[in-house]
C-alpha cells in the first residue's frame, strides 16, 4: 500500500514508535528503501512517547505511563526518553510528541527535542494531542519551535475550533518558520468510521478516510488506496458544508493527555 500511495502522488507518511508495536516504523522504513522512494520528495513523520516492549505479548503497555511502567521494569523506556525511531532513515522530517510527558520537566523535553534537530536527526518537531502553549512558549528562548499539531478532529468532534485553530493563527514565532506553523493534521477525521457508513453498520467500521476543513493541512489517512484516490476528486458545496456542520453540539474534551 505504501508503494501505491507514493505512486498516486501521496508524499507524506505518518507513523509512531508504538503503532503495531513498533512494526509500523520498520515496515515504512523498509518500503522507502525497497521501492527507492526519492527521499527529498517525501515527508516522514513519526511520534515518540509510548513504551514499546521487546515482547509482542506485552503490546498493551503502550497505553500505560509513568509509575505504572516503572513498576513493570520499563525505566527510561517511555515518555520522550525513547530512541528517535526504528525507521532506519538518515533523518526524520517531523518528530512529534505523541502525548504530554508529565514525568519530565517541559524544559528538559524541549531541550532534548532541540538537540535532535541540531544533530540533524530530525528536521522539524511537532505535537499530537498535547498542551500546545505550555511547550511552545519555551521555544522563545532560542529553542526549536513546533511547526505542526496533530489533534482529534472530525464532524463529530470539533472542539479544536474553539481554541486550537485561533491559537495556530496567532502563535507563530515570527522570526522562525512563520509560514510553516499553521499545519494542523487531524487524526480520526471520520470518527473511526462512524461518518463513513449508515448507523446500522457502525459495529463493522474501521478508522479511515478524511474530511476537508479550512485550517486542516493534511488529514491522517489509513484507508484503501482506491477509496482514497476517488475521494480526492470530491468537492463539497457551501450548502453541503453548512448542512454537515449545523447539527454539531459541544462535546467533552476527548483524545488528549
Amino acid at each position: 500500500m505504501t508503494f501505491f500511495s507514493y505512486d498516486a502522488g501521496i508524499n507524506t507518511f505518518d507513523t509512531a514508535n508504538a503503532y503495531s508495536h513498533g512494526e509500523s516504523e520498520i515496515i515504512l522504513g523498509k518500503a522507502i528503501k525497497q521501492h527507492n522512494f526519492v527521499r527529498e520528495k517525501i515527508v516522514v513523520m513519526t511520534k515518540v512517547y509510548c513504551a514499546v516492549s521487546p515482547d509482542t505479548a506485552n503490546a498493551q503497555i503502550s497505553h500505560l505511563s509513568g509509575d505504572a511502567l516503572d513498576k513493570l521494569g520499563y525505566v527510561n523506556q517511555h515518555g520522550l526518553s525513547r530512541k528517535v525511531s526504528t525507521l532506519q532513515l538518515d533523518y526524520n522530517d517531523v518528530l512529534q510528541c505523541h502525548r504530554f510527558d508529565y514525568a519530565t520537566p517541559v524544559g528538559e523535553t524541549m531541550r532534548a527535542l532541540h538537540d535532535v534537530v541540531q544533530a540533524g536527526l530530525v528536521r522539524y518537531i511537532g505535537m499530537s494531542s498535547v498542551m500546545l502553549h505550555i511547550m511552545q512558549n519555551y521555544a522563545k528562548t532560542n529553542l526549536t519551535p513546533f511547526i505542526s499539531m496533530q489533534d482529534h478532529y472530525s464532524l463529530l468532534y470539533r472542539e479544536e475550533e474553539r481554541e486550537m485553530f485561533p491559537t495556530l493563527k496567532v502563535m507563530p514565532i515570527q522570526s522562525r518558520l512563520p509560514a510553516l506553523w499553521r499545519h494542523f493534521d487531524p487524526w480520526s477525521p471520520l470518527a473511526r468510521g462512524k461518518l463513513a457508513r449508515p448507523l446500522v453498520e457502525q459495529k463493522s467500521t474501521k478508522r479511515a478516510g478524511a474530511d476537508r476543513k479550512e485550517g486542516v493541512s493534511a488529514p491522517i489517512w489509513t484507508t484503501n488506496i482506491d477509496h482514497f484516490t476517488d475521494a480526492i476528486q470530491v468537492r463539497l458545496s457551501e450548502e453541503e458544508l453548512k448542512y454537515l456542520e449545523e447539527q454539531y453540539t459541544p462535546q467533552p474534551v476527548y483524545g488528549h493527555s
